[in-house]
This record gives structure tokens, sequence and C-alpha cells, in this order.
């Protein structure tokens, strides 16, 4: 029994140390701009309210969030929509301020505690397009990994919680520079 907890406290301190190197995506805008925020969820919260908050992200912090899926809602600034097609919940924020920039989460509602996937934007200063001498738009690569991650507590002969994270998704695509 004793070897049996010592394994379940290495196996805890490990997935604790994966944990923390688990990727947030970033996403970039340009002050004036407007951002795009994707992230994707499991297929059974397909009809569970999805929303969208700044850190910490209490009910004080939601800035948006659907209705029902498959239909836009937009509220000042921001658009949520919940494509069921892509099991992905789409943000966009308009006239982004460099105060916009910082953590947010895109989060499910469920009974008990809600699944809240980080993400965290930047709002540069400065210019709204660059053109290359050609006059065409420059396409940068961006990589975007999401992660989810899941906690067990366990009583064996003491409290031991476990904390595991996997890659949702790993989404490579192009996006304009401007």
């Amino acid at each position: 029994m004793k070897s049996y907890q010592s394994f379940l406290l290495l196996f805890q301190v490990l997935m604790a140390l994966a944990a923390q190197k688990k990727t947030v995506p970033v996403f970039t805008g340009t002050e004036g701009g407007s951002v795009d925020i994707n992230c994707r969820y499991k297929d059974s919260y397909i009809y569970s309210k999805q929303y969208f908050c700044r850190a910490p992200c209490s009910n004080s912090d939601v800035l948006i969030e659907t209705q029902k899926a498959d239909i836009p809602v937009s509220k000042d600034r921001y658009s949520i929509l919940n494509t069921v097609s892509t099991r992905s919940v789409s943000v966009t924020i308009k006239n982004l301020r460099l105060t916009d920039s910082g953590v947010y989460y895109c989060g499910v509602d469920q009974w008990g505690s809600d699944t809240l996937t980080k993400v965290e934007i930047s709002v540069k200063k400065g210019k709204h397009e660059h053109k290359n001498m050609d006059n065409s738009s420059q396409k940068l690569p961006v990589t975007i990994i999401t992660t989810h991650c899941t906690a067990l507590l366990s009583s064996v002969g003491g409290n031991i919680s476990l904390l595991w994270c996997t890659p949702d998704t790993h989404l490579s695509l192009w996006q304009e520079e401007y």
C-alpha cells in the first residue's frame, strides 16, 4: 500500500510539471482593429452555453455569452458564435484597445464547475495595415494549441489530487498581418 501511495504522489508531481508546460494560444491584433479568437470543445458540450470572460473570470468578468447553438450574438464590441459542426466557439473583439491585452477564457457552462480554456490577447500599437511592395497583405504562420485539463481527487491514506492536461487541438493556419 505504501508503494502505491508513493507511485500516486510521483504521478501527481509529474503531471503537475507537465501541466506547467502547456502552451496558451496568443491572439494578436492592432489597436483600433479586431481580433478573432477560436476555442474548441468536447462533443458533450455542443448545446451547453458558451461564454467569453476576462481573467479571473468571475460572473462580473463575463463579456459575452451564447444564447443558442449556431446563432451569433453581439454585444458592444464583442460577438460570439457556437458552431456545432466544428465543435468550436468563435469570439470577435472589434475596436481593440491597448488595455484589451491580457488573459481571457472561453468558458463552457456546466453544472458544478465550468470548463475554461485559457487564451491570451496581445494588442499592439501602431499601423493598422502593412502592405508588401506589391500591395498585397503579408500572411504569417500561426500555430494554436489548446489544452484541456482534468482534475481527479482521491482519498487513499490521505488526500491526493491529480491534475493532467491533454492537447485538444493543434491548429496551424495563416493569419494576414495588418
